[in-house]
């Protein structure tokens, strides 16, 4: 998983072979919320949580 950010928001995400997690990735790009970039890294944390 690789993110680009802007100060604390995700503008977009690439996975690769990570085929489950493109609706995730897609719902956190679109919130326009704010998410520790801490979180995103952190392998046990679901990226469906940081969706607000």
């Amino acid at each position: 998983m690789a993110f680009c950010m802007s100060g604390n928001r995700v503008l977009a995400g690439m996975s690769v072979h990570t085929w489950d997690v493109v609706d995730a990735v897609r719902a956190l790009v679109e919130s326009g919320a704010g998410t520790d970039d801490s979180a995103l890294r952190g392998p046990g944390v679901p990226l469906v949580s940081l969706v607000v």
